[in-house]
């Protein structure tokens, strides 16, 4: 007959224990090889005798990993023989026994990885099995410090313990993540983890500064002298990327235009730190002072703060009412051997203005070379009327098309001066006698 017995029948990681083989009589030729382990989850020393062979022991190993409460380590009784060479016969077993080897590992998440002012988040651990204990020195704040986030004492959720949660708020600026001190965790079997652990999604980032706009060039066009027909792209700067900067956000109340396709060109299209627009200036309009707005409280960082205040776009000018010109002469009652100075005063600078469009159909007169003493808003010309003509009904006309603002937009239409009168036809007599035959 066989007792097997092991001193510690609940063995947990890290531990061995001692097992007992006590025959009824001394046995020779007992060896490891007898020992059955199919059921063990382990590994058995060489056994030793200390009586003679009447009391056997060996030392146990359990497996790692392993949680089975139904172990047991049999002896093959024909492999032994008693002193007069009888050998048994059937088998001899251990009542069951626990091994918890198995250590416990925590996967970590945050529930918003982006803290901003004012915000809070929920941290989840969910463990492999339950553990006992879980407290505030068993969490580790990776690449950073405590200072970054204030945690509240984790709670287990629900009764199984292996999922615990706690709130974390943002304390000051900082990228970290969230890491666990598995070597101060155990399970219920009392095993502890192995490690620090750190996962995918423990990484939180604190962000306490709300966004700005760009300290230099916030707000930019890319052509600042905008002529009829005219479009330019607006380029908006940020401090960081934002997110949910829309046109409603965008003062036009003095920009004499629309805006049309924002969107972000150093992001996904719909955040980033640099915005483009295209601007369309209204029609028909003059203006010499003009601006961009952004109201900043209607754009968040990636953390969820919203900014603060306005900023405004540099002064830029708005010259689509289209080219327009006021013709006068010095003398609008011409007789004969005079001229008179003719002033061709634009809406706006040009350049390219010759006598070539200048109409002189119904003007009755020639016109000299005009000139310009103020690059291009006035120009002058000496009109010197045709001779021997009497005619109240005259104008001069200028063909717009052919000439062109600063911007290179050409005018279109003409521009008429008011009627003027000339009578360049001098006086001549008949004279009649009535008798030419006088006594």
């Amino acid at each position: 007959q066989l007792n097997i017995t092991l001193a510690n029948s609940r063995i947990k990681a890290g531990e061995t224990t001692t097992v007992t083989f006590a025959f009824n009589e001394a046995v020779t030729g007992f060896t490891r090889d007898d020992v059955v382990l199919s059921d063990a989850n382990g590994t058995l020393g060489e056994p030793t005798t200390s009586d003679n062979g009447t009391t056997w022991t060996a030392t146990f190993t359990p497996t790692a990993n392993v949680e089975d409460s139904s172990n047991t380590i049999s002896v093959n009784l024909a492999g032994v023989t008693n002193t007069a060479g009888t050998a048994g016969s059937g088998q001899a077993s251990s009542a069951n026994y626990s091994i918890d080897t198995r250590r416990p590992t925590v996967t970590i998440s945050v529930a918003d990885m982006y803290l901003g002012i004012g915000e809070t988040t929920t941290v989840t651990f969910t463990f492999s099995e339950a553990v006992t204990d879980f407290v505030l020195n068993n969490i580790s704040i990776l690449y950073a410090n405590w200072r970054v986030l204030s945690f509240g004492d984790p709670r287990p959720s629900g009764t199984s313990r292996t999922i615990w949660t706690a709130t974390v708020a943002p304390f000051a600026n900082g990228d970290c993540h969230i890491g666990v001190e598995m070597r101060t965790v155990t399970d219920l079997a009392g095993n502890a983890g192995l490690e620090r652990t750190v996962t995918a999604d423990s990484r939180v980032i604190v962000d306490l500064v709300r966004p700005t706009a760009a300290s230099t060039n916030p707000i930019t066009l890319a052509d600042t002298d905008l002529g009829l027909g005219e479009t330019t792209t607006v380029t908006f700067r940020f401090s960081e990327a934002i997110s949910g900067f829309a046109l409603d956000d965008i003062d036009l109340s003095q920009a004499h235009g629309t805006l049309s396709g924002l969107r972000s060109t150093s992001g996904d299209g719909s955040s980033g730190d640099t915005w483009t627009a295209l601007f369309t200036p209204t029609a028909n309009t003059t203006s010499l002072t003009n601006t961009l707005g952004i109201n900043l409280a209607g754009v968040r960082d990636i953390a969820g703060n919203a900014g603060q205040g306005s900023v405004r776009s540099g002064n830029y000018a708005v010259k689509t009412q289209g080219l327009t010109a006021t013709i006068t002469l010095a003398d609008t009652a011409l007789a004969a051997g005079e001229t008179t100075t003719v002033t061709f005063a634009f809406s706006e600078a040009v350049t390219g203005f010759t006598r070539d469009d200048v109409v002189l159909s119904d003007a009755n007169g020639t016109l000299g070379e005009p000139t310009t003493s103020d690059n291009g808003r006035t120009w002058t010309a000496t009109f010197t009327p045709s001779a021997n003509v009497e005619d109240s009904s005259n104008t001069i006309r200028v063909n717009l098309a052919g000439v062109n603002n600063t911007a290179g937009t050409a005018g279109s239409g003409q521009a008429s001066s008011a009627n003027y009168s000339i009578d360049t036809r001098r006086p001549t007599v008949a004279v009649t006698v009535a008798d030419p035959d006088l006594g």
